[in-house]
């Protein structure tokens, strides 16, 4: 879908360049009328297939955050075969991160290596480039156990966080997953009752079940330091059910097993949204101008072929009279010599 987008771009683009050279062909007057409607549909059919291509982005993490990791992987990679090598640095850190969520360490790192964090531009692109690969490495080292490494990667996010080139909403919408990194370092360090509480706080105000998995799972790590096995055993059957594919059900299944409990059958996945491409308005909006496109086309090529009709006529007609003087001059020296 992303490459008919891509291939749509171009048509439209092509199309408004086009008509704009085809403008130069035309009188004059109308050369400004063309030229403002190419640029309006170059604009607008522009807006609307990035409207487009930013709801396929946010369907795709829909499935991500219902913790259908494998889908999200088997799209991916096929995205990956579709970009260039130095368009494709954001595909490649979400690679990894997807293979980090099922468990599979060794492919995440070898997208993780694929990757020159230097080569990212100093943009705002290239800054949330660089924010969605220290988050993966900061989970890499979270889940090996090396908090002094995970604190380090965490200070340089707090920096790139602060950056005055992301927007307000881009840095408030990295707050929850930084508050969670930090609780995940005071629960290495054993602070568990601190943990527990800013867990069970987050669950509440979480609206996605990747995250409410991950958290679920943490409680339930911290019910079994605490020797609450009953609370422990609840929090893992949650996210045994609801887990997906991601290593938070292959985990929760694991301490289930060892504390004697049958792995419940998992349950309905949340089912995600259907993402609607564009909304009816701006459906019609696009056919309304559309069709404003192909009739003021119309009627700029009637109006173009009147006209060259006309100045046809008008040279035919001048041309007419030179003709009628000229036999008028013989004629009447014809005349006069007959006359002499």
């Amino acid at each position: 879908m992303i490459k008919k987008i891509r291939i749509a771009h171009f048509i439209c683009l092509s199309i408004g360049i086009l008509y704009i050279i085809w403008g130069y062909f035309i009188s004059p007057i109308d050369n400004l009328i063309i030229l403002a409607i190419a640029t309006g549909w170059i604009l607008m059919y522009n807006v609307l297939l990035e409207k487009i291509q930013r709801r396929i982005a946010s369907n795709l993490h829909d499935i991500l955050l219902a913790c259908n990791v494998n889908e999200y992987i088997l799209i991916f990679e096929d995205l990956l075969k579709q970009y260039r090598k130095k368009s494709s640095q954001g595909i490649i850190i979400r690679l990894a991160y997807a293979y980090q969520l099922i468990g599979n360490n060794e492919m995440a790192l070898k997208y993780f290596s694929s990757i020159d964090i230097d080569e990212l531009p100093d943009n705002r692109k290239g800054i949330l480039l660089r924010i969605h690969y220290y988050s993966c490495l900061f989970r890499t080292h979270i889940e090996a156990g090396n908090s002094s490494e995970a604190e380090q990667v965490l200070q340089e996010l707090h920096t790139l966080l602060q950056s005055k080139k992301l927007s307000r909403s881009q840095k408030e919408s990295w707050q929850p997953f930084y508050e969670n990194a930090l609780f995940r370092i005071k629960m290495k360090r054993g602070d568990y009752e601190d943990c527990e509480i800013f867990f069970q706080k987050s669950i509440q105000k979480e609206n996605h079940l990747l995250n409410k998995v991950s958290m679920r799972e943490a409680l339930g790590q911290i019910y079994l330091q605490g020797e609450r096995i009953t609370e422990a055993i609840q929090a893992f059957e949650y996210v045994s059910e609801y887990g997906g594919d991601t290593i938070y059900k292959k985990r929760a299944d694991k301490h289930l097993r060892a504390l004697g409990q049958e792995i419940t059958v998992p349950g309905e996945a949340e089912k995600r949204k259907s993402v609607q491409m564009l909304t009816s308005k701006e459906i019609a909006v696009g056919i309304i101008s559309l069709c404003i496109f192909v009739i003021i086309t119309i009627v700029a090529l009637g109006h173009s072929s009147s006209s060259r009709e006309e100045e046809v006529q008008s040279v035919a007609t001048r041309e007419k009279s030179v003709i009628t003087v000229f036999f008028y001059e013989d004629v009447s020296e014809s005349e006069t010599e007959i006359a002499t």
